[in-house]
């Protein structure tokens, strides 16, 4: 860190430093000679005065070998390569290189590489498994200092921060202090989702984005869905997941203005129907009584038609239509079964029968008589002439003209 002001002198800072190297491969080349120094001196002094004893083995009558099972891991150099990503993004701040910032944000997670345990010697293993009890394992350590360094990096405004921040913490809801590679990641906690889903939000509504909204809808529902197995929703919870969703993109979808809130709409309607013949016809839902479902499905085509009123929206009158046929549809089969019961199912057909043919004559004669309202796209359209055709009326003489 002692380097820091060197990089942030600039250009400026190594004008005339008495080398024929300019910036950046002075002072950038010195810092990397002094990380490989570091990087072999750690590994040097582990293998010299490991608890193992002596690095020369001997194995029966053959030469001495060195034993590599010592102290050290790739773990070790994780503060190294910290301060070297400070050091990077400090320069490419000075530089105003913003290429250069996003690329120091995307390559930045391969430091989680050193944290992955590389050897199984007994020595390595123990010191690791004390190093863990006592102030975590390198992993989790390695994602902590990940989250600090996009918090200064998003305060610092460098593209892309805020979203490698976002899914840093979002590790830690399978990344534990305990955790050591794939075998030991933690059950699922829900507040590093939660917490991922609220700052979404606020940043979605902060930019009027109904993406940035959605993805953190998303992310608070995974939070809530781990939740619920500790409350008493937990046998909805599908359900209550689902509905969450679906209402969420409803209300952006209404009230963005961008084109993704436009999708977010579609989707939606479209969702309508679907669910209207799931609830209707899933043996799940059988165990609800029908007239339960029945109000469900007529509130959903409600709440449609207002949609397609008050935002002339035409997918939801699509889905309007459709959720009223399958309502109009599922009454009338309802209707059936329960005068099938008491009458005759052959008395019941031409019942039904009749009252169609009534009702279409009915129909006929309103039409005739001209009650039915007439739609535009029902008025056959009167042929006008083309414009040449057009005769322009003559002028009226006056009197003065004819004297």
């Amino acid at each position: 860190m002692f380097l820091l002001p060197a990089v942030r002198g600039g250009v400026s800072y190594v004008k005339g430093n008495g080398t024929p190297w300019g910036w950046p491969w002075f002072p950038w080349i010195a810092f990397g000679m002094f990380a490989a120094c570091v990087s072999l001196r750690s590994f040097a002094l582990c293998l010299t005065f490991g608890p193992a004893g002596p690095m020369w083995i001997t194995s029966g009558s053959g030469p001495r070998l060195i034993s590599f099972d010592t102290l050290w891991g790739f773990y070790f150099l994780i503060p190294l390569g910290f301060v070297l990503l400070l050091l990077l993004l400090e320069g490419s701040l000075v530089t105003k290189n913003k290429t250069f910032q996003a690329g120091v944000i995307r390559f930045s997670p391969l430091l989680l590489l050193l944290a992955m345990p590389a050897t199984t010697g007994p020595v390595h293993t123990g010191f690791l498994f004390k190093v863990t009890d006592v102030i975590g394992g390198p992993i989790w350590l390695t994602v902590w200092l990940l989250i600090g360094f996009y918090l200064l990096a998003a305060l610092r405004r460098v593209p892309g921060a805020m979203a490698a921040g976002l899914g840093a913490v979002a590790l830690l809801s399978i990344v534990g202090p305990q955790t050591l590679g794939s075998r030991t990641l933690i059950e699922p906690t829900p507040w590093p989702l939660l917490l991922d889903g609220g700052l979404l939000l606020m940043l979605g509504l902060r930019q009027r984005s109904s993406g940035i909204c959605a993805a953190g809808v998303l992310a608070a529902t995974a939070g809530i869905w781990l939740v619920i197995p500790d409350t008493v929703l937990f046998q909805y919870r599908f359900t209550t997941c689902f509905h969450l969703i679906w209402i969420s993109f409803l209300v952006m979808g209404l009230t963005f203005q961008d084109a993704f809130s436009r999708v977010l709409q579609c989707v939606c309607a479209l969702l309508v129907p679907l669910v209207a013949v799931v609830v209707i016809l899933n043996e799940r839902t059988a165990e609800i009584p029908l007239a339960w479902r029945l109000t469900y499905v007529a509130t959903w085509a409600a709440g449609c038609l207002l949609i397609a009123r008050l935002w002339s929206s035409r997918w939801f009158t699509y889905s309007f239509a459709a959720t009223l046929s399958i309502l109009l549809y599922t009454s009338a089969t309802y209707g059936f079964r329960l005068a099938t019961r008491t009458l005759d199912q052959s008395a019941v057909i031409a019942f039904l029968w009749s009252v169609g043919a009534l009702l279409l004559a009915f129909l006929i004669s309103a039409h005739k008589a001209r009650w039915l309202p007439e739609y535009a796209w029902l008025i056959p359209r009167k042929e006008t002439p083309p414009e040449e055709e057009l005769v322009l009326p003559l002028p009226d003489e006056s009197p003065v003209d004819e004297e």
